[in-house]
């Protein structure tokens, strides 16, 4: 009866064990996930506030040039977003 309650203790053990690992594992994948998307939502806002200055220098101010330039902005900062994206990936 004792060698079946160690094979059973032994078997606990190496669940514990398994079981650590994987929440260790799922952790780190969350932190990693966590911090790409606080980026990646610092870019985001960027592009739309630039959109928002965009329509209200055109609508509010008048300065339709002023518009158009701020307009190209959002592209940019998304072609760049992208571009860090897929560095950080290959790495």
């Amino acid at each position: 009866m004792s060698l079946f309650q160690s094979s059973s203790t032994e078997s606990e053990n190496e669940l514990e064990q398994t079981a650590d690992d994987v929440a260790q594992s799922v952790e780190t994948n969350v932190e990693e996930d966590v911090e790409e998307a606080k980026g990646s939502d610092l870019f985001l806002f960027g592009a739309v506030a630039s959109i928002l200055y965009s329509m209200y220098q055109y609508y509010v101010k008048g300065d339709t040039e002023r518009a158009l330039f701020v307009g190209q902005w959002p592209q940019t900062i998304l072609a760049v977003a992208i571009y860090l994206r897929h560095r950080r990936d290959d790495d």
